[in-house]
């Protein structure tokens, strides 16, 4: 059943996996058929399991945050993984991760290993710079909300 529902994301299976087992340990006993959906449907709500309406096709993954952000800031997609400290790299990077962070289930490390395998100290680093300074500042808020009705 997991293999059948969770093909396309291997940390959302890894997460399903760690979970059933925590709670079959606690528990002492196995898992039904629909505790098991139940905890994929809390996990991975966008897969489609047991939320009517949302296809597994509509789902954000971090290569097209990449591409989208790429493209809006005129970036070859290898430079804005890459490690450049220029400012206007470091910021378009940055909003990339937040987009990432917001608009996909992945983990820190997963989104991290996109950008040059950043660590997950540094995509969260970026993710609350981002998120903070959308507030005070209109124009970043509005190039955010640009890159996202690209997806």
């Amino acid at each position: 059943y997991l293999a059948e529902h969770l093909q396309n994301n291997v940390h959302q299976l890894h997460s399903v996996m760690v979970r059933l087992v925590a709670q079959m340990s606690l528990l002492g006993k196995s898992m039904t058929l629909e505790e098991v959906r139940y905890i994929i449907s809390r996990i991975c709500p966008q897969d489609g399991a047991g939320t009517p309406g949302v296809s597994p096709h509509q789902e954000i993954r971090i290569d097209s945050i990449v591409t989208a952000t790429s493209n809006f800031f005129n970036i070859p997609v290898d430079i804005l993984q890459g490690v450049s400290r220029k400012q206007k790299l470091i910021n378009a990077r940055q909003i990339a991760i937040y987009l990432c962070r917001e608009l996909t289930s992945e983990s820190l490390s997963a989104i991290g290993y996109h950008f040059s395998n950043l660590n997950h100290a540094s995509v969260l680093y970026s993710y609350n710079k981002v998120k903070q300074n959308m507030t005070q500042n209109p124009r970043l808020k509005s190039t955010v909300d640009k890159i996202k009705s690209l997806l």
